[in-house]
């Protein structure tokens, strides 16, 4: 069987392929002239919306509408439109005509363009009015009907409600509406009835006239009739009086057909004019004067001002203006804009309203996030924009991403509008959010400044554990608004001080004379008794006539003293020594220079304390501290030629540190080239936003110890003693850790136990947390499970032996309240504040340092305080406070504002706390070569060198010797004021050690120090080192010098021809001989001292059981005379 294919027929036959082929050309042909007309349509709506065409064009057509409505009212009054009149309403129909074909033309759905009710208003007014003007209709009945559809014009007007809208315009779009409605209804009602009167006029005139010539009786209407037609301003009239409910009655329709739309006029009035007034007052009271305020610089071009966003607190906005408009910035004509979401709070609007503020302040209602509200505040003409955040928000994080967000937005915008990048200076909470910020600008931002409030709190606490004072120190360097300098105040607190000293040093003179019986001088004048005592005992007066303790005077003397940013001429300070041209500014101006600022590997750094460092041929800024801003002349004026030194004065005396250096580095050009670019490099590889920590700048092991190893479940080991003991846990706790690691604090490192109830997190499978994961590569860190505030975890803590003790306050976030009338910024500090007076009243030795959300929380730790006194000087005239112990948050908004002014303040205050910690250590191995350093605050003890000394002695000597820059001094006792080094007169031992020490930043140059004092110092590592380093030297230069005495050259026969010993040799068993005596002479001291324990024991007893019997009002005359001379 044989299969036989047969041909399949094809699918197609020629013809029908070629016709098919055809088809699709075609069908592509059609869809090709589809995509270029869609295409044009779309690329034609973004043009007109994009660059807001569109907008321009809305507003044009609702002008020429309402000018097409004046034209059909002066058509009403005789003569009333001229030829050029109608050649102009004939333009004005053609390019309304041509607007309409445009937006029909880009419309997505032309048939529901064609049919909605703004077309119909464009039919039935432009067709007719053409058709009139372009004379293709001219028979006068038909005309005035036509003509009459102008009128409905109006009705586009209503098409800006949509502009009003796309931009926002709440309260602006209300009034729209409630305007337009009113309008609308009267105009076309009254064109409508002005028509309808006049045709019925029209109709009825003869007639009437007929009647009254030939006196036939007229009917009411006809008497009320006029001679002639209506003008529209009479049925504007008609309307306006209905509409108020007047109705005086000399005009009324007279027609079936007028009467009906003034019933329907009526309708229409009740039916929308109350639903549009009830949607404006709804919008009215969403609104206030601060949302709808738009900043205005008044005509002043130059003025520029400061944009202030953020949810702080009134306390902390009215911190920032203070500081911002003092005047040691200047006179300024900086204004302050506020942007926040909320209308100012009642405490917020006193402070908008006081003097100081009122006319530079500007409060405006409004969201960052807005394009329109930072219009409102001109953001794109601001000079700069702070930040500033709620520190006591109950979710940081929120805060914090609200804060970023606004940030982005208004670069952003300022990008966008003005082409130029926004200076920010942004406050966070959380230092880890640091890294988020700077991530979403996706660039490396160097005029941006983030400022971590948590970050610097805790390693400001940290440092005042093994530094105490250095809050207080901070806090006057970076406030203009103390207590004790007022704005117009620009006396110099030393000669203040010596003129007081002066003063009573006579009345104590007169005292003395007068009690020797003299009455007269050696002037041959009368002695002046000394004046009544009316204060209390230990009081003072100041040149103000107010009473003072000996300690706020100096205290206060010190708070006048500022940071403040100087100008270094190259040609007068070039080839000098930093530490010389300090010593020279000290000694002519009694200016302290603390840090410089140095130009290096094209960026400007800072650096406090280069005391090695050359000057080269640039200018430098300098920071130095004084009670005013140093003039320029001042400073650069000053004569630095060695001949011509003002010889009177040995303490002004500077041509011991005139030693200007040929060559400004010690390498030689290439090697420093090479430097320089090697630091560039590194530097751009550090300017990362994310801080890791670099272990090797810190005390730390290599592997991290598990968190069971660090827990102390029973009493701390005797071993550890002069610890720190931290009373509470929180997140970003390694920034309290960082600063007691660093080793530039060298053997001031101690031990640091960590007391809390609370929990360190969830803990993974190896039983750690992620709190406990950030400090446990640190050595000897302990945790105690326990509370400050009982008394048994303190003994567990060993406080007895532990050198200080840093509280935190509960921050809202771990407060267990509800938020309804349970938790708020007053009671934060109820646990803080009971931690401390439990401390304080059972270890007197301990240095307690905490933290209070609120200045005035501290009346809570002042025994004895007078709150009158407090609340007129400020709580920062407290004891506590002027010791140091306490933190505030105000501190910080102090601190932005001076960033705003002094950008690099923020890089001053890392290096006095952290020093060089944060510097990689590749980094500083550049600077040192470049006789570069970055020094910390330290506190240490008069050396034995400079005890009984002046302040400028101890200042020069240790600049001198130990390249320490003395800042201030810490008393801890009182003694007698400039009178020498004796003790306070009848105080006894135990009651002057019973007193707070105190901050003196800047004490006079001719105080003299006793040896209970102690100096702030700037130093680049551990103080002690130094100082040991120094003596060292010396004691190899003393050694090197008696070695050549002793041996000459090579050596020397001594004690006979057989006997050759080295001169070395004999001085070092010199030295064991004296190192034995010291030794005997240190034990029969120490045993000499034990006795005199016992007798001053003994004799204090008697002279207690003395006491008791003296007479009251005898012991009361005595403390006062001394406490009167006590100066």
């Amino acid at each position: 069987m044989s299969i036989i294919q047969e041909e399949e027929p094809p699918l197609f036959k020629t013809s029908d392929s070629n016709f098919t082929k055809r088809k699709i050309e075609e069908d592509e042909d059609i869809k090709k002239s589809e995509v270029i007309k869609t295409s044009i349509a779309l690329r034609l709506t973004k043009y007109l919306v994009t660059t807001r065409t569109e907008d321009g064009i809305e507003f044009i057509n609702a002008v020429l509408s309402f000018i097409l409505t004046i034209f059909f009212a002066l058509d009403t009054y005789p003569n009333g439109t001229s030829s050029v009149i109608q050649y102009i309403e004939l333009v004005i129909v053609i390019y309304l005509s041509a607007d309409y074909l445009l937006f029909f033309y880009i419309s997505e759905n032309r048939l529901f363009f064609i049919l909605q009710a703004q077309s119909f208003v464009s039919y039935i007014t432009i067709i007719p009015t053409f058709l009139v003007r372009a004379k293709v209709v001219t028979d006068a009945y038909k005309m005035k009907y036509l003509l009459f559809c102008r009128v409905f014009r109006f009705f586009s007007i209503f098409r800006l409600d949509k502009f009003f809208s796309r931009r926002n315009m709440g309260l602006v779009r209300a009034y729209f509406r409630l305007i337009y409605i009113i309008l609308a209804t009267v105009i076309i009602f009254a064109a409508a009835l002005l028509l309808v009167e006049n045709n019925w006029l029209n109709d009825n005139i003869k007639g009437i006239q007929f009647k009254k010539a030939n006196n036939i009786t007229l009917t009411y209407d006809e008497k009320n009739t006029p001679d002639d037609e209506y003008q529209f301003h009479d049925m504007l009239y008609f309307m306006i009086t209905t509409i108020t409910t007047v109705g005086y009655g000399d005009i009324y329709p007279k027609t079936v057909y007028g009467q009906m739309m003034c019933i329907g006029i009526i309708i229409v009035i009740l039916a929308l004019i109350p639903s549009q007034l009830s949607e404006f007052s709804k919008v009215s009271n969403l609104t206030t004067i601060y949302s709808r305020k738009y900043y205005s610089n008044k005509g002043k071009k130059d003025t520029k001002h400061i944009l202030l966003l953020g949810d702080a607190s009134a306390e902390a906005i009215k911190t920032f203006l203070t500081e911002c408009y003092h005047s040691d910035h200047g006179v300024t004509e900086t204004n302050v804009v506020i942007m926040r979401n909320s209308q100012p709070s009642e405490e917020m609007a006193i402070i908008l309203k006081q003097a100081q503020f009122e006319n530079k302040v500007t409060y405006i209602e409004g969201n960052p996030i807005h394009h329109k509200d930072l219009k409102r505040s001109m953001a794109d003409k601001a000079k700069c924009c702070v930040i500033l955040s709620n520190q006591f928000c109950r979710n940081p994080i929120l805060e914090d991403q609200r804060n970023i967000l606004n940030a982005l937005a208004v670069k952003k915008y300022v990008r966008t509008h003005s082409q130029k990048e926004m200076r920010l200076c942004l406050q966070l909470v959380k230092p880890e959010h640091k890294d988020l910020y700077f991530t979403a600008l996706l660039n490396t931002n160097k005029i941006d400044q983030v400022l971590c409030v948590e970050e610097l709190k805790l390693q400001l606490l940290a440092k005042s554990s093994i530094c105490p004072g250095i809050i207080t120190i901070i806090w006057s360097l970076i406030t203009s608004n103390t207590t004790g300098a007022s704005d117009n105040d620009d006396d110099d607190p030393e000669m203040e001080l010596l003129s007081i000293h002066n003063y009573f040093k006579d009345q104590r003179s007169n005292y003395d004379k007068l009690n020797l019986g003299q009455t007269m001088n050696s002037n041959n004048q009368p002695i002046p008794k000394p004046i009544s005592q009316n204060q209390k005992p230990g009081f003072f007066m100041d040149k103000k006539g107010e009473w003072k303790e000996r300690w706020q005077l100096q205290y206060e003397s010190g708070t006048k003293y500022e940071l403040y940013r100087v100008m270094l001429k190259q040609d007068k300070f070039e080839g000098l020594k930093y530490k010389d041209i300090c010593m020279i500014l000290f000694l002519k101006r009694g200016l302290i220079l603390v840090a410089l600022e140095i130009k290096i590997a094209s960026q400007i750094k800072v650096f406090v304390n280069p005391s090695e460092y050359i000057f080269d041929s640039e200018d430098h800024c300098g920071y130095v501290i004084h009670h005013k801003n140093p003039e320029f002349d001042e400073i650069n004026k000053i004569d630095l030629s060695r001949n011509t030194n003002n010889n009177q004065n040995d303490s002004e005396n500077i041509n011991e540190y005139i030693n200007r250096q040929e060559g400004v580095h010690s390498i030689n050009k290439k090697e420093f080239i090479n430097l320089n670019e090697n630091l560039a490099r590194l530097l751009a590889e550090d300017h990362s936003s994310q801080k890791q920590i670099n272990y090797e700048n810190f005390f730390s092991t290599k592997k991290p110890m598990p968190l069971n190893a660090a827990r102390i479940k029973n009493k701390l080991d005797k071993s550890i003693e002069g610890h720190i003991i931290v009373c509470g846990i929180v997140k970003g706790i390694k920034n309290l850790i960082l600063p007691l690691r660093s080793k530039t604090l060298g053997s001031q490192r101690r031990p640091i136990i960590i007391l809390s109830n609370e929990n360190l997190g969830d803990e993974d499978l190896n039983g750690d947390t992620f709190i406990w994961s950030e400090i446990n590569r640190f050595e000897e860190i302990y945790i105690i499970k326990g509370s400050a505030l009982n008394p048994a975890d303190l003994e567990r803590a060993r406080v007895q032996k532990a050198k200080a003790i840093i509280i935190l306050a509960k921050s809202y976030e771990n407060s267990n309240t509800n938020g309804s009338g349970g938790s708020s910024q007053n009671m934060l500090d109820a646990d803080a504040i009971f931690m401390y007076k439990t401390i304080e009243a059972n270890y007197k030795n301990v240095i307690i340092v905490t933290e209070l959300a609120q200045m005035g929380a501290i009346a809570f730790l002042v025994q004895g305080g007078n709150e009158e006194n407090y609340q007129k000087q400020g709580y920062f005239m407290s004891r506590p406070f002027a010791s140091g112990e306490i933190y505030v948050s105000s501190l910080l908004d102090s601190l932005m504002c001076q960033a705003y002014y002094s950008p690099k303040i923020t890089e001053i205050l890392d290096q006095l706390i952290m020093g060089s910690a944060n510097t990689p250590e590749k980094i500083m191995k550049i600077y040192r070569q470049l006789n570069l350093s970055q020094s910390s605050l330290f506190l240490i003890e008069v050396p034995k060198k400079c005890t009984n000394l002046s302040f400028a002695s101890v200042f020069e000597t240790c600049l001198k010797h130990f390249n320490m820059i003395v800042i201030g001094v810490y008393k801890r006792q009182f003694d007698d004021f400039y009178m020498g080094n004796g003790q306070n007169k009848g105080e006894s031992r135990e009651f002057r050690n019973n007193k707070k020490p105190y901050v003196w930043l800047h004490p006079p140059k001719f105080i003299e120090l006793s040896i209970h004092d102690e100096l702030f110092v700037l130093c680049d590592k551990d103080p002690k080192e130094t100082i040991a380093a120094s003596s060292t030297d010396n004691l190899k230069s003393d050694h090197t010098r008696m070695t050549h005495d002793l041996t000459g050259r090579n050596g020397m026969r001594i004690g006979g021809p057989g006997g050759l010993i080295s001169g070395e040799k004999l001085l070092k068993n010199e030295e064991k001989k004296q190192q034995k005596e010291n030794i005997q002479k240190l034990t029969n001291l120490n045993s000499m001292l034990q006795d005199l324990l016992f007798s001053t024991k003994e004799l204090a007893n008697n002279v207690d059981r003395t006491n008791e019997y003296i007479s009251n009002d005898l012991g009361l005359k005595i403390k006062s005379d001394l406490d009167f001379f006590e100066f």
